[in-house]
């Protein structure tokens, strides 16, 4: 037994050199994370060495002038630490206390990606955003700049931290691409690393309660530090490390939604966030009232955050804050004439009837181009039909309790009781029959909207459906014809109301 224990002691070095080979062997080799890992684990061996090596490869690879290697002095162990916990699923909850000098390493190995050549990489106040021109803008930092304050230096270094996530997140990419990639080889690796490797996803239910909840996940920090978000805030994020790889791609915007798009020569390829980034046809975000798409600018999207969080400041009735969010919004989007519908009414709920009244009667004479049949609310309003209760209701928040749904029902019916052609009330009160299952009292509903508009397309799609719900089929071919007559003059057509025609002329064709 002594002698063999003798031997086996010989025998170990060489036992400990297999296994580490082994566990060498099994890396994936287009993996900074794990070959920095492997090194960090195991220095002392030879072995360690290649993978530093290789890892070295990958960050020099599409660089067009290499790093040389300086992992004992200036890549110091804590940086490689710092490299496996932020490029590692669910470690942002670890936060490594990185000095500014080590942060600048991070920043040395990322100085090749494509923002560094964006003006807008190298401001430090939020209101050099707004000098800048629309494709200047650096995404990330525009956004963190309006979260941290660059003057403190426990801020700056917070958002320097984020920064440095998202450049070593895009050095990853790179390392599976090969040298001068293709760019459809790019939306490949970066669709497998944010929705497979890192597993970013839409929030699940568990995480939020309410709108206002759900609003926390278009926020940047919180997409990174929590992996999941709303299509906003997941789109954010691809479009900030797209900037990174130079991706180019645009910022689609189909009401309440957003989704990116990716186009050469006669390929376009859209990206939806909320669906691990498959192509979904530019038909599939059209409705009967949308019959084209905003393209919008890398500015519009950094306003687009301010936007979203306006709204969940208004949902906490804190009109003084969603204004002056509202208010951002509009610096990076002047024109919009929803942000001025709604910066309006922020206007009407804290008594500044005059301001909302300059907006509405913008929002009046600028429609929207993008619409067959314009927001009614603000039109209402001016014509006496509502008042400002009336608008706080109709926005009101309601969930899927059925307590919810019939309180918002009992608030909608007293308002329209004082304003009965109030029509977006109509509207509202019509959904919440749906939401209890209740299609006579919508149909019935409607049916108040349509004797009032006759040129609401949504209305006469939902009329038509409920009509044909109720077997009253005669009825159903006269909103049909409306609607028909509505999507025509608008040179509008739309697969959802080819398949309507089809299965009515299946079910009563009679009226031939």
């Amino acid at each position: 037994m002594r002698y063999f224990l003798v031997l086996l002691l010989c025998y170990r070095p060489i036992f400990y050199e297999d296994r580490v080979q082994a566990v060498y062997d099994s890396l994936d080799s287009t993996s900074l994370k794990e070959l920095f890992a492997f090194y960090t684990l195991y220095k002392e061996t030879k072995t360690a060495e290649g993978a530093f090596d290789k890892a070295w490869n990958l960050i020099n690879l599409h660089r067009p002038l290499p790093l040389e290697e300086y992992r004992n002095f200036t890549l110091p162990l804590v940086s490689l630490e710092a490299i496996i916990a932020l490029t590692t699923t669910g470690s942002t909850s670890y936060s490594p206390n990185l000095s500014l000098s080590e942060l600048k390493i991070i920043d040395r190995l990322g100085e090749f990606l494509g923002n560094r050549s964006l003006k807008g990489h190298l401001i430090t106040s939020t209101n050099q955003t707004l000098e800048l021109d629309a494709q200047e803008v650096d995404v990330a930092r525009s956004i963190l700049l309006h979260e941290f304050d660059f003057s403190n230096e426990e801020e700056k270094k917070k958002l320097l931290l984020y920064e440095a996530s998202l450049d070593l997140m895009a050095l990853q990419i790179l390392a599976k691409l090969p040298k001068n990639p293709t760019y459809e080889q790019k939306l490949d690796a970066i669709n497998h690393f944010i929705f497979h490797e890192m597993g970013y996803r839409f929030p699940p239910q568990s995480m939020w309660n309410n709108d206002q909840d759900l609003d926390i996940y278009t926020f940047l920090p919180s997409v990174m530090d929590s992996r999941h978000g709303v299509c906003l805030g997941v789109s954010i994020l691809y479009m900030c490390l797209a900037q990174r790889i130079y991706l180019p791609l645009e910022i689609i915007t189909p009401p309440g939604h957003i989704y990116l798009s990716f186009t050469q020569s006669d390929e376009v390829i859209n990206i939806e966030t909320t669906a691990r980034g498959i192509h979904l046809p530019e038909e599939h975000y059209l409705t009967v009232n949308t019959k084209s798409l905003p393209r919008r600018t890398l500015k519009e999207l950094v306003g687009m955050h301010f936007f979203n969080h306006a709204a969940r400041s208004w949902q906490s009735k804190n009109y003084e804050r969603a204004k002056e969010l509202y208010l951002t919004a509009k610096d990076y989007i002047p024109t919009d004439p929803l942000i001025d519908t709604f910066l309006g009414f922020q206007h009407l709920f804290l008594g500044e009837k005059e301001k909302a009244l300059k907006l509405f009667d913008r929002v009046k004479h600028s429609p929207d181009m993008h619409t067959i049949h314009q927001h009614t609310i603000v039109e209402d309003y001016l014509n006496g039909e509502v008042d400002e209760e009336g608008i706080k209701i109709a926005f009101s928040h309601v969930d899927e309790r059925r307590e919810s749904i019939l309180e918002k029902q009992e608030q909608l019916q007293k308002i329209l009781e004082r304003y009965p052609k109030f029509r977006d009330g109509i509207f509202h009160l019509a959904i919440t029959w749906l939401q209890l299952g209740r299609t006579k009292e919508a149909l019935d509903t409607l049916s108040r909207y349509h004797e009032i508009d006759l040129y609401d397309p949504i209305v006469e799609y939902y009329l038509c459906i409920l009509s044909i719900k109720r077997l009253q089929y005669h009825k159903a071919w006269q909103h049909y014809f409306i609607l028909d007559k509505i999507l025509s003059s608008s040179n509008h057509k739309i697969d959802a109301v080819e398949d309507l025609h089809d299965s009515l002329l299946q079910i009563y064709p009679y009226h031939l």
